[in-house]
């Protein structure tokens, strides 16, 4: 489907993956994440110069945002890729053709500059417009972990092998330009009940596709007690104190018990850093504000500077942080915390290592039968709420940043 395009291109999410056949031959497919597809696709001409199992053949109706075919026999094969020197499997449907995908102009500027920042991608050939060989569906989307980052209008998904973009980034080529768009691709297979899929015995990439479903649920299902966030919540409440000193409360972190795996994460908060400070030398302008809530921050003993030594028990751990740029007259930047930052796919981030508890998010609907009970509505917001609360001493080390 082709439309006159803004100058606001789109990205999709793609990766590399390292397929390996039983006979050891490699060789790396560019894959795009589409979680609209119920199965994953790979291309008849990619498997040319692989021997690979052929499984079975199965009849589809395949379906598109733009019509369908009818039920066709195709097959499926058994391909295997690594990761974290395991060997895993991959069964796609075999296809003639697949959705083309090719950024517009202007996404190497991107691309640089989040390198140049630490971040290591997925699809290192994103910018070339190499042909999207592999498309992982819903049936394969474990690929892809929780959690993302934003910079600027480009969003960071993580997944096993780095971070794949999405989202959109400013094109240099005309806004007069036509656009191929990748639009919905569905496979549905009569055999396959995806409702009861896996039954008890659900496999972890089932168990991985269940909780990414879940995501969309957020807020209109019931809460499930969960015991286990309750005592640590629990825990949490008697170790929370009042310091008269500091005027505030001060708490402790939720350690797990993998704490004695913390990393301190050092080189990878000092390239980010190097990679802003490059941003600082290109615009001076944005530099100043962001060394502006910095001294704030300072000012206000929400941070406080340290001496380069690592206390005997207490875990060292250094944060890469960012900007983002707000469109406010009272916080035009602020800066973001990179909690889950790894050095590497094994490591442990700070995220990892801390219990979540259990969602403490108001209502929503009881949010708004109260604003339909009362005649008068009252709102009240605290100044950098989250700032306003202490860490303890113990806990501190665990939180540097450059």
């Amino acid at each position: 489907m082709a439309v006159a395009s803004s100058h606001n291109a789109v990205l999709l999410p793609t990766i590399q993956i390292p397929l390996v056949t039983q006979t050891g031959q490699q060789s790396k497919v560019r894959a795009l994440l589409d979680q609209c597809s119920q199965r994953t696709f790979v291309l008849r001409s990619s498997l040319a110069n692989l021997k690979v199992n052929k499984m079975r053949k199965v009849r589809l109706q395949l379906q598109g945002f733009t019509g369908s075919r009818g039920s066709d026999e195709y097959e499926v094969v058994e391909l295997f890729y690594r990761h974290r020197r395991k060997v895993r499997k991959l069964r796609p449907v075999v296809v003639d053709e697949l959705p083309n995908y090719k950024p517009r102009k202007g996404l190497q500027h991107n691309v640089r500059d989040l390198k140049a920042q630490g971040y290591k991608l997925a699809d290192p050939s994103v910018t070339s417009g190499d042909i999207v060989e592999l498309l992982t569906g819903a049936d394969f989307y474990h690929f892809v972990h929780a959690g993302y980052i934003r910079e600027g209008g480009i969003i960071l998904l993580p997944t096993i092998y780095g971070y794949t973009l999405s989202g959109t980034y400013r094109s240099e080529e005309e806004g007069t330009q036509v656009e191929l768009v990748t639009v919905l691709k569905l496979a549905v297979d009569p055999i396959m009940e995806l409702a009861n899929i896996g039954g008890r015995n659900k496999t972890p990439e089932i168990k991985d596709l269940t909780a990414l479903w879940d995501l969309d649920h957020i807020g209109i299902t019931p809460n499930e007690t969960d015991k286990k966030g309750e005592k640590v919540l629990g825990n949490f409440y008697e170790t929370v104190q009042y310091s008269k000193e500091q005027g505030q409360y001060v708490v402790e972190l939720p350690w797990k018990e993998n704490v004695d795996k913390f990393p301190d994460n050092f080189k990878l908060a000092l390239g980010r850093l190097r990679g802003l400070q490059r941003k600082f030398i290109k615009d001076p302008n944005y530099c100043k504000r962001y060394s502006k809530v910095i001294q704030d921050q300072l000012e206000r003993a929400f941070i406080e500077k340290v001496e380069d030594k690592i206390l005997v028990g207490h875990p060292v751990h250094y944060l890469a942080h960012h900007g983002v740029t707000k469109d406010s007259l009272t916080t035009p930047i602020r800066v973001v915390v990179d909690c889950s930052a790894r050095e590497h796919e094994r490591a442990y981030s700070l995220i990892d290592c801390l219990h979540a508890g259990p969602s403490l998010v108001n209502d929503l609907t009881q949010m708004v039968l109260r604003f339909r009970c009362h005649r008068f509505a009252w709102v009240s917001d605290i100044e950098k709420a989250f700032l306003m609360v202490g860490l303890s001493e113990r806990d501190r080390d665990a939180t540097r940043f450059f």
